[in-house]
Order: C-alpha cells, then structure tokens, then sequence
C-alpha cells in the first residue's frame, strides 16, 4: 500500500499536481492531530466509546495529461533567440565601429583643415612679411638714393661753385695780367713815341699789332688813322721801337693766345698841346 501512495505521489509530481497533493496531504495531518489532541484530552475527562465511520476511497479523476514539450524545438528556438541577440549585437558593435570609424575620419579631416589653416595663414603671414620686408628694402633703397642723389646734387652745386670761383678768381687773375700786360705795352710804345710838332690833344689813333708768344712783332694794321701822317707814322715807328716785349714769354700761353697774338690799342696821348 505504502509503494503504491508513493508512486501515486511521484505521478502527481511529474504531472503537476505536486501542489494539490501537498495540501491534501498537509490537510489529513493537521486533521489527524487536531484529532489525536481531541482525544487525548477526552480520554483524560469522559472517556465515549468510538463513532464508527464509514470512508470509502474515491479516485480523483485523472487530469488530462499534457503533452511532453519537444526539446529539439525549444532548442531551436532558444538558439534562434541567441542568434537574433548575437545579430542584433553585432550589427551595434558594427553600427559603433561605423560611428567611430565615422567619427576618427571627422576628426583627421578637421585635423587636417586646421593643418591646412594652420600652414595657409603663416604662408600668408610669411607672404606679408616678405612684402613688409620688400617695401621696407624698397623704402630704404629710395632713401638711399635720395641721399645719394642729394649728396651729387650738393656735390655738383659746390663743384659749380668751386669752379665759378676759380672762374671768377682765374678771370680776376687774367685781368689782372691782361692789365699788366697790356699797361706795358702801351707805356713801351709811348716811352718810344717821338712826337711830332704836328700832334694835338684831339688826335688818336688805333692799330693793331700782331705778336709772337716771345713778344716779337710779326706786323701791324692802321685800323683807324688820327688824320695826320705824321702822327701815324710816329706811332708805328714807337711800336718799332718798342717791340719786342720779352716779358710775354713770362704769361701764359692761353691768356697769350686769347689777348695779345693780337693786340689792338688806342694811341692818344694825354700830354698833348691843343
């Protein structure tokens, strides 16, 4: 009997009736001893002869057996879940490789626009220094040549003035020398001049010599006569006479050729009677 309720109870358990059967179970014993404690205690006071009662077993009917769960299927399943998860997962991994491969490339394009920016601004930078630089040699190089152009400028205007006095002392000098010169002839001529008895205050007469760089006379011209011949003839015999005038080799040659090759005077005596 014992073997039986025990496989009756492990049927119940491998079919679902494991709870149904545990609170039957838990109900008979807790009857039963609230039971024996009833008797026990009426034992003690009024001891009843025993109520017969009449059990009998009844079969609880059988619960439709369920049917067994196909392993393969729920393998499957289980394994198509793991798969749908394992995709789903995968195509995040995917999905967050992409964004951070997207993400990677951004960054080296916006590092490299920065490097672009980075070496186009000092390009202009360099370009703008080279252009200061250029403007500033250019600036320079014009001062330069300013100053330059000033300092011959000064320089030719104090080579003028240098040589305007030289001129005009060169000049000075020649006419000094000329008036030496030309005073000598004239007092060499008058100191050999016979006068006349003819001659008057009013006379005059203007001739023309020519002279050799030694002072040597190599001929005359009458260019003007005084009227009287005996006046003229004086006058050239004076400068027959006179010449020649070795003092011209001491002058120079330049004031020689441009004063006294030919010299032309005017012989009009001051001491002359009226």
């Amino acid at each position: 009997m014992k073997t039986v309720l025990v496989k009756k109870f492990r049927w119940a358990l491998l079919h679902g009736y494991g709870l149904p059967v545990f609170v039957s179970v838990a109900l008979h014993c807790t009857m039963l001893a609230l039971l024996m404690v009833s008797w026990s205690q009426s034992a003690q006071q009024k001891i009843t002869p025993p109520l017969h009662i009449k059990a009998s077993l009844v079969e609880a009917p059988r619960p439709e057996s369920k049917r067994p769960v196909d392993d393969g299927a729920a393998r499957r399943a289980a394994e198509e879940k793991a798969r749908k998860a394992k995709a789903v997962a995968e195509k995040r991994r995917k999905q967050e490789l992409a964004r951070k491969k997207k993400e990677a490339e951004r960054q080296k394009q916006l590092a490299l626009k920065r490097e672009q920016e980075a070496k186009e601004k000092a390009r202009e930078e360099a370009e703008q220094k080279r252009k200061e630089k250029e403007r500033l040699a250019q600036l320079e190089a014009r001062r330069k040549k300013e100053q330059a152009e000033l300092r011959e400028q000064l320089a030719r205007e104090q080579a003028a003035r240098e040589k305007e006095q030289r001129q005009a002392e060169q000049a000075e000098k020649d006419a000094s020398e000329v008036s030496y010169y030309s005073a000598l002839l004239v007092n060499r001529m008058k100191a050999h001049w016979n006068r006349p008895p003819s001659a008057r205050n009013s006379m005059e007469a203007v001739i023309e010599i020519r002279l050799s760089p030694f002072g040597d006379l190599q001929g005359f011209i009458i260019i003007k006569g005084s009227g009287n011949e005996a006046f003229d003839r004086s006058v050239i015999q004076a400068i027959k006479l006179g010449t020649p005038i070795v003092e011209l080799k001491q002058l120079d040659r330049r004031i020689y050729e441009k004063n006294f090759r030919r010299f032309t005077f005017k012989f009009s005596p001051e001491d002359l009677v009226r």
